[in-house]
């Protein structure tokens, strides 16, 4: 709770849409603001991207202990099948952001509503 309010009290010092990034340029001492920053952007870079991967993985692993429940005895789980699952999940985000900007918000109610 303490870093959650310590977190919003900066949000509402200096708001920004940059973030961590902006803040720690703000509020570092003077000569090493652009250090800072830059290492706290690329942090954030790299967990965003962990957890694209790691959702990716989960949702992956999730459609193919789908199929391995509904198919018992014809379909045997390989790990290379999951990392295939990983790619497909990746895709199909990736589809739906570049061309499936109209039907973005159905796949997102239809995600809410399912789960």
């Amino acid at each position: 709770m303490t870093l959650a309010f310590s977190t919003a009290e900066i949000a509402s010092i200096y708001p920004t849409a940059g973030g961590q990034y902006h803040w720690v340029a703000s509020l570092a001492p003077k000569g090493h603001e652009k250090a800072a920053s830059w290492f706290t952007g690329w942090v954030t870079i790299g967990g965003q991207i962990v957890v694209a991967a790691s959702a990716a993985f989960a949702g992956g692993l999730q459609l193919q202990a789908l199929i391995t429940i509904n198919n018992i005895n014809t379909y045997t789980a390989e790990r290379w099948q999951g990392t295939l699952f990983l790619w497909a999940v990746l895709m199909y985000g990736m589809l739906i952001n570049i061309f499936g900007s109209k039907v973005l918000p159905h796949v997102n109610m239809l995600c809410g509503l399912s789960s």
